[in-house]
């Protein structure tokens, strides 16, 4: 939770006022400093542990010091962000203006089975036969191996 908090990915609970945030409103705290006033803590070795263990990553200890470097880059980065005011900025969906062409929603006819099964490996009728993903596969031969 703690790591999680640091990240900006969930609030703090009220009562850490000893963990240092780089959002000062957000969190009811309001002085006269800035996100820009107030630098990321550097995360610790135990945390870039825990982000690693959470990543699915082998680190080695080499490693793990320059991950802790880089990340803490990476963090610094977003409080750079988090400084500039977008209040009157209205929330996009694309970085540029994009036109989406949608076509109109018409009911067409499709191609017949015949047509759209020509190139199907395997068929039961209408239907296109597949592997299993979940059943065991079946061995050849019918018998036991001598």
């Amino acid at each position: 939770m703690q790591l999680e908090a640091r990240l900006g990915l969930v609030a703090p609970p009220p009562f850490a006022q000893s963990e240092r945030c780089y959002d000062e409103d957000r969190h009811g705290r309001n002085d006269d400093k800035g996100p820009e006033d107030e630098a990321m803590p550097a995360l610790t070795r135990k945390e870039v542990e825990e982000i690693a263990l959470l990543a699915r990553l082998h680190l080695e200890p080499e490693e793990i010091d320059r991950m802790q470097g880089e990340l803490g880059a990476i963090l610094e980065h977003f409080v750079a962000l988090a400084a500039v005011d977008t209040a009157g900025v209205p929330a996009l969906t694309h970085a540029v203006p994009m036109d989406l062409r949608l076509r109109p929603d018409v009911v067409e006819a499709s191609l017949p089975p015949e047509v759209a099964l020509a190139g199907a490996p395997k068929r039961d009728g209408e239907l296109i036969v597949v592997p299993s993903s979940i059943a065991p596969p079946q061995r050849s031969g019918g018998g036991p191996a001598s």
